[in-house]
């Protein structure tokens, strides 16, 4: 997210400017209408600055052909005012561009001719604009250390809005001509190590959704570990409502072929190809499961809804399929194929999928999820936002003391 200052004192054409930034989204802005104002505005930092040329000292006063350009001399040569890293200048008056044009150049200015009426002018301010964010995402992207981890919910609320809730300093970051909201965080670790993490959600739930966005995710931040966190359905018998179920190896559940016998009825012929967990993560997951402290501790940072079971860990297979199971009889039907089943959803696979076969430095995947229902039509909305907070104080506290940067 770029900051822009907009400092012009003709109202219209200001409210024009901002029109034009809106189209492009990724930025933000504040307005000034007279240079007393821009001072004040300067005590922070900009990365653009678009500028009348034709300015006023104060709003009561009559605007100077010149004064934008003594400002631009005041901007850089004060040690009071921080000077924006971009400044383009935007006047409506020819004999302006022409009578500076020498002074503009030696202050290496570019300056853009604005028409009410016109279009130019928007494409080049939008041409501008777009380059600066782009330069912003391709810093942050440039090295593969610069995002360490990547956190991926289903859904926006309740999943990813307790995500955010975890204390990372998020600042949201829209790239261009991308739809998804990214939320870039911090944090320390170990008190002298600095961790960068990204976190965004799906337009929908899916596993066609979850590879398009984790493969975005990939391409623009190369994180080293790809975390989901939210909520699945439970296996009734092998986990209880508000436990949490991390993967040990997922498949698609959807995985195979679908024929007839001699009966005529339908047949499936399961084909799952599962991928499992890392080796070495499995292990210190499991140590997490029986750390009973860690996990009462995380139970008690809940302020929501009373859980009476005590928050459990559960490490197992999870299979993701296309739609939302509502059915018993279906669940039997793939737990028959895989006796070990622990929990279904309809993301992780595709999680594990897209790490899997990333370009290398393949990522680690991993998946926390926390069981709302049993895949039947008892749905519970305060028991899915207590397995999307318990998901991601897991994640934060795997993200602090499990993990190696």
């Amino acid at each position: 997210m770029i900051k822009i200052l907009i400092v012009d004192d003709n109202p219209l054409k200001a409210k024009k400017v901002v029109e034009v930034l809106n189209t492009v989204g990724g930025c933000t802005y504040d307005l000034a209408a007279d240079l007393v104002t821009s001072r004040n505005q300067l005590q922070k930092y900009f990365d653009l600055l678009i500028l009348d040329i034709n300015l006023p000292e104060r709003f009561s006063e009559t605007p100077i052909a010149n004064k934008g350009l003594e400002f631009i001399s005041e901007i850089r040569s004060s040690k009071r005012l921080k000077s924006p890293a971009h400044i383009i200048g935007l006047t409506e008056y020819d004999e302006i561009i022409s009578t500076y044009k020498d002074e503009f150049q030696d202050k290496l200015l570019s300056v853009i001719k604005y028409d009410e009426k016109g279009t130019a002018w928007k494409k080049q301010l939008i041409t501008k604009v777009e380059d600066l964010i782009n330069t912003e995402v391709q810093k942050l992207s440039s090295s593969e250390n610069d995002f360490d981890v990547a956190i991926i919910t289903a859904l926006r609320t309740p999943e990813l809005e307790e995500v955010l809730n975890l204390d990372y300093q998020w600042k949201q970051l829209n790239i261009p001509n991308d739809f998804s909201n990214y939320f870039i965080g911090k944090l320390n670790i170990a008190g002298n190590q600095n961790i960068n993490v990204i976190a965004t959600s799906l337009p929908q739930m899916g596993m066609v959704a979850t590879s398009v966005s984790v493969m975005k995710v990939l391409n623009n931040f190369k994180p080293k570990y790809i975390i989901m966190t939210g909520i699945c359905a439970g296996i009734k018998g092998k986990v209880q409502l508000g436990d949490l179920v991390i993967s040990d190896m997922s498949f698609d559940s959807g995985s195979g072929k679908i024929s007839a016998d001699h009966t005529g009825e339908e047949k499936f012929e399961p084909d799952f190809k599962s991928i499992p967990l890392a080796g070495d993560l499995k292990q210190q997951f499991i140590e997490l499961s029986m750390n009973k402290n860690v996990l009462r501790t995380i139970k008690d940072l809940w302020k929501g809804n009373s859980v009476t079971n005590e928050l459990v860990l559960h490490l197992g297979p999870v299979g993701s399929g296309a739609g939302v199971i509502a059915n018993a009889d279906y669940v039997e039907k793939i737990r028959s194929f895989q006796r070990k089943l622990t929990a279904i959803d309809m993301e992780t696979y595709a999680i594990f999928y897209c790490a899997h076969y990333a370009n290398n430095p393949k990522p680690t995947a991993i998946s926390i999820k926390g069981v709302s229902d049993f895949a039947d039509d008892h749905k519970n909305d305060d028991i899915q936002k207590y397995c999307s907070f318990t998901s991601a104080r897991v994640a934060d506290y795997i993200i602090k003391n499990v993990l190696t940067f």
